[in-house]
């Protein structure tokens, strides 16, 4: 098992030690674990959100990343990373993070549509489903520009807090825009994530199983697996069920990063 997408107490949504969240990978012999600690500087530009959004001491978990490898060297393979919340106007500021600091791996997501917090209930007041979601996908495809990452994060975070019936980020109301994200990701060779944080909308991980064959049928080849996790007790949460999604289309090893370094791990 690996998890690639997980966060500790520098991020301002969690409150757990990064030793806590090490130790307890550790015990569940992952062969691989990341923390990708919140770069929220897109809220620091025409935010509209709903409670404030503390910022990442970056310089503090650099100087930890250091110290947590040196640590637990022997004991794990542990990269400690970022990831970073698109948009337009923060991507100077996120450059001088990326180019100025070592970290080991990038994630790059969109949490924001329109510089509005999308985790939010209120975000969708009075907004039709296939439209606000039209809009979230041509932000990724926005995104997919940025200055540099390794991995796209959580296609799909936006049925987590959707008000509708039916939340599913369904592939054939979006299949033009979704090709084009895709093939960008490929063309690219960047990594999709299959993301486990997936309470509230009624499937296991996501993107959706539509839109993951879609991606190995363009070529698709680098998947990596994310629990999202705040929290010791997240770390690998429904494992089961994306890898074998993974397997189920064709994908036989997960895609992970150290010292912004490509290697593959066999999917069990």
């Amino acid at each position: 098992m690996i998890d690639s997408h997980t966060h500790s107490s520098f991020s301002h949504d969690s409150f757990e030690r990064a030793e806590s969240m090490i130790e307890r990978a550790i015990e569940l012999n992952l062969s691989y674990f990341a923390l990708t600690n919140h770069l929220d500087n897109d809220c620091r530009y025409n935010y509209i959100g709903f409670g404030e959004v503390p910022q990442l001491d970056f310089k503090g978990w650099a100087a930890e990343r250091l110290r947590l490898k040196e640590k637990y060297k022997g004991k794990i393979n542990l990269a400690c990373g970022l990831e970073i919340g698109f948009d337009i106007p923060s991507q100077n500021d996120d450059k001088k993070v990326i180019d100025g600091y070592e970290f080991d791996v990038i994630i790059n997501s969109v949490h924001n549509v329109s510089s509005t917090d999308i985790y939010y209930p209120q975000f969708f007041d009075g907004k039709e489903k296939k439209e606000i979601y039209s809009k979230y996908l041509l932000t990724i495809y926005e995104s997919l520009r940025a200055y540099d990452y390794d991995i796209i994060g959580h296609i799909g975070y936006i049925m987590r807090k959707a008000p509708y019936k039916n939340k599913k980020l369904e592939y054939s109301d979006h299949s033009d825009v979704l090709d084009e994200i895709l093939k960008s990701i490929i063309s690219k060779n960047k990594t999709i994530e299959l993301n486990t944080h997936s309470e509230g909308t009624g499937l296991n991980f996501f993107p959706t199983s539509e839109i993951l064959k879609r991606y190995k049928e363009l070529g698709g080849t680098n998947v990596s697996f994310g629990s999202d996790a705040h929290s010791k007790f997240d770390i690998g949460r429904n494992y089961k069920f994306a890898a074998e999604g993974a397997k189920e289309y064709g994908f036989d090893y997960w895609t992970c990063y150290t010292e912004r370094r490509e290697n593959k791990i066999k999917i069990d």
